[in-house]
């Protein structure tokens, strides 16, 4: 099974530092998110 458009079905937003390195690996892997509080 080969997945071609992954959802990330628990993504946090953090802030600051993490927030500018995690987003692009992100963006990169996934095609969506559900945001987490």
């Amino acid at each position: 099974m080969q997945l071609t458009s992954p959802l990330d079905m628990h993504l946090h937003l953090r802030q600051g530092e993490m927030l500018k390195n995690i987003t692009p690996l992100s963006s990169k892997t996934f095609s969506g998110a559900l945001i987490m509080p």
